[in-house]
């Protein structure tokens, strides 16, 4: 193994064997394994793209569907809306329960043949970006960074992503686009990466987090400029729909999706998920439970944030820097689920790029990047056979061993500094 190429080789072998692991169970379980290494209700795959497309309809999608997504993430679906036949259009439902209800009919749009090939106009974008992002980004590995590009693609996070066919992929991918040339030597690439920033972030909103690069920096007029672009680019799109009346509905119904605790949140990965999970089991051991859990969760992320965005300001590698603020941007969001890992995507590959040889010091990192980003199958097989940890067990876990680890990091500057 030539040492140049070292991290990049252990990263694709490390994923060509969690997906022969993943096939190898899907083949044993005859196929059946696939609702529980994806989302359970298997009539529900692509739900968030085909969702959307649905919800544009009538080019009203916060007054009529009351729908999540941002501004320019619905101007992207409705852009896609008027690609399809005006006789599929006129049989969508006006209300979010009967698109729900379309699936496995006639008028299912994963059946629509122009629906489906707007699907994999997305997947091949996302695929062939990301791919061609990161064969530029390693150019001086050869042929490395075009496997490393297929390895990152079929990344859990990625995956996951794929089978929601949600956009945070390509979100995901125009942060990759900014953390790989904020900080370019040519002002043309500075440019187009903080635009690309600007767009994840009004696709998203949460990807707005990384313009801390800027700021750490000190190039304030850069994030200026990135933060009104992207402000502009999530307000100009509302006047294709109802305009500033569908500003307040989309903040009401955000602020409604990240309070809301009715549903048991414990399979997710933000911090208010991590609390109500370590609750659960300490109920299950003790008949006791973490008494208000809301302000419990909240003390915790501001603590945990300082804790992180100090070590950020301490690392010297970009792979660091962004593997902190990748982790605050995960237990920043109440709900954050699988397919928020494949931020940790252009994570692996700057490690990749900045530490091609193993060096001590990036061990513990690169360990838990892996456990992050590899496909493996875990949790249950089918309905008796059940693996001991379950991937929701294992990501907390990890994330919580980043921030002590973290923790330790800033503690041993500390003391450096003191002495």
């Amino acid at each position: 193994m030539e040492k140049t190429r070292q991290t990049a080789v252990v990263f694709i072998i490390s994923v060509f064997i969690g997906l022969m692991a993943l096939l190898a169970v899907m083949l044993a379980e005859k196929g059946s394994y696939w609702e529980y290494f994806f989302w359970k209700d298997t009539a529900d795959t692509g739900m968030d793209f085909y969702n959307s497309l649905a919800e544009s309809a009538g080019g009203d999608p916060y007054g009529t569907y009351h729908t999540l997504y941002p501004p320019l993430g619905n101007a992207y679906f409705y852009g896609m809306h008027l690609m399809i036949p005006e006789e599929v259009r006129d049989s969508f439902p006006t209300d979010h329960d009967g698109i729900v209800a379309m699936r496995r009919t006639e008028q299912d749009l994963r059946t629509a043949q122009s629906a489906y090939m707007l699907y994999i106009a997305q997947l091949l974008t996302y695929t062939l970006g990301m791919m061609c992002v990161i064969a530029y980004k390693l150019r001086d590995r050869g042929f490395m960074s075009v496997l490393s590009g297929a390895a990152a693609v079929l990344t859990y996070g990625s995956l996951t992503a794929i089978e929601r066919g949600n956009i945070i992929s390509l979100a995901a991918m125009l942060t990759m686009v900014f953390l790989f040339g904020y900080d370019s030597r040519r002002r043309s690439v500075r440019i187009l990466s903080c635009i690309a920033l600007s767009i994840a972030a009004a696709l998203k909103l949460y990807p707005a987090i990384y313009g801390i690069f800027l700021l750490s920096d000190r190039r304030y007029k850069a994030a200026i400029s990135t933060a009104l672009t992207g402000i502009t680019l999530t307000i100009a799109p509302l006047y294709l729909f109802g305009g500033l009346r569908d500003l307040r509905i989309f903040l009401t119904e955000l602020a409604g999706f990240n309070t809301d605790t009715g549903e048991a949140i414990y399979y997710r990965y933000g911090m208010r998920g991590i609390v109500e999970h370590i609750s659960d089991h300490l109920y299950k051991r003790t008949g006791l439970t973490i008494p208000a859990q809301d302000r419990v969760s909240l003390i915790l992320l501001i603590i945990v944030s300082a804790v992180l965005t100090a070590a950020f300001f301490i690392h010297r590698d970009c792979c660091k820097k962004a593997f902190d603020i990748t982790v605050i941007l995960i237990l920043l969001q109440p709900k954050s689920t699988d397919y928020t890992l494949c931020f940790f995507i252009p994570v692996i590959i700057l490690m990749i790029y900045e530490a091609p040889v193993f060096r001590r010091e990036d061990l513990v990192y690169f360990i838990m990047l892996l456990i992050l980003t590899v496909p493996y199958p875990t949790g249950r097989i089918n309905d008796r056979v059940s693996l001991i940890l379950h991937h929701v067990d294992i990501v907390q876990s990890v994330l919580g061993i980043a921030v002590m680890y973290e923790f330790l990091v800033v503690c041993r500057h500390l003391l450096r500094k003191r002495g």
